[in-house]
């Protein structure tokens, strides 16, 4: 146990009340379907992996490790929105209610758990989460998009068509097309025109690719072929991290297929 989970001891309830919230809930099958708490903690991993290649970015360590952690805590109230409705569905007013409610679980969070964490306030951890105003903010959201890409990308790249459409989305739009979409837009960004280039695998400009035929020529995954040579370069870094950080969990993460 390393001191990033000691320090939610005095959590009571919070890693069950995470493991609850299924990520992608909107896609009836997934395969590796996994949770909120699943996702936090691979956010860690990839910060621990690529604190080395940003040194030059000024980021305090501990800090964005913990951002990466609480990040998705205000889901506990709100429920999990998914980006898919949120971009293509909701209505500006429908928008602004999730804000609202996401600031209001800050308040009800903040008011039943401890306020200290190593030596940050929980409460003002949540509110960065959400604000994303500082350096570490900005490399938590970008390691966010990057986990939830990568997410979708082993779906794909494990023969899972489900991830190809969505009767409530445009034709053409799905996760992969959208993080796609997004994380070639965050190169537009000053502070991350700077890391997203290519100093670590995961630090790359995603390219669009062709989903339909990869899906065709894909199966789910495997302890031998999870360590099989792929493109993107992306995808076989994420799985790395994976299995570094996660070790035998980590490998049941990527080859244990639930649905």
């Amino acid at each position: 146990m390393n001191q990033f989970e000691t320090c939610f001891n005095n959590f009571k309830g919070r890693k069950e009340l995470l493991e609850n919230i299924r990520r992608y809930s909107m896609y009836p099958i997934m395969f590796y379907r996994t949770n909120v708490s699943i996702h936090s903690r691979r956010m860690q991993w990839i910060a621990e992996e690529l604190l080395p290649h940003l040194s030059d970015m000024q980021i305090i360590p501990e800090k964005l490790i913990l951002l990466c952690l609480v990040h998705d805590d205000p889901e506990i109230i709100t429920g999990d929105h998914q980006l898919g409705r949120k971009l293509y569905t909701m209505s500006e007013q429908e928008l602004e209610r999730i804000e609202h409610d996401e600031k209001r679980a800050c308040n009800i969070l903040s008011s039943i758990w401890p306020n200290n964490i190593n030596g940050y306030s929980y409460r003002n951890l949540l509110d960065e989460s959400c604000d994303k105003p500082t350096p570490e903010g900005k490399i938590m959201k970008l390691i966010d998009r990057l986990d939830a890409f990568e997410e979708s990308l082993h779906e794909i790249y494990s023969g899972n068509s489900c991830f190809l459409r969505h009767p409530e989305l445009p034709e053409g739009v799905n996760p992969v097309q959208t993080y796609t979409k997004i994380l070639s837009e965050s190169a537009s960004n000053p502070l991350l025109r700077k890391i997203l280039d290519g100093r670590h695998a995961l630090l790359s400009v995603p390219v669009e690719i062709d989903q339909e035929q990869i899906v065709r020529n894909s199966s789910p995954k495997t302890k031998d072929s999870i360590y099989e040579l792929i493109t993107p370069t992306m995808m076989l870094g994420w799985r790395q991290i994976t299995i570094k950080y996660g070790r035998e969990a980590g490998i049941r993460q990527l080859t244990t297929k639930l649905e």
